[in-house]
């Protein structure tokens, strides 16, 4: 892959990051906050995806390449989702 694309994707999951940071700090302490992972999905799926199915039309990122970068993007709505679960009293994760 060529530097100036790898670049560009490092810069899009960096973004992509400091959306997810952004939303920890907009959730308060208290439950119901689980939206933002959707939310988070949503401006991927709007402003990332798009950009990224593009760099692969024009080849600048393989199939595989493309794959391992929207599982990266997925692996921050999990952090998310993760760190928004709801917690009983007692500490534990509610199911």
């Amino acid at each position: 892959m060529d530097p100036a694309v790898r670049k560009e994707l490092d810069t899009l999951l960096l973004m992509v990051g400091n959306w997810k940071d952004d939303k920890i700090r907009i959730a308060g302490g208290e439950d119901g906050w689980e939206f933002l992972a959707k939310d988070l999905f949503g401006e991927i799926e709007e402003s990332v995806f798009p950009y990224l199915r593009r760099m692969l039309e024009c080849m600048y990122i393989t199939k595989e390449e493309c794959a391992e970068f929207t599982n990266q993007c997925f692996q921050q709505v999990e952090r998310l989702a993760e760190h928004l679960k709801p917690v009983n009293t007692n500490g534990e994760v509610k199911r």
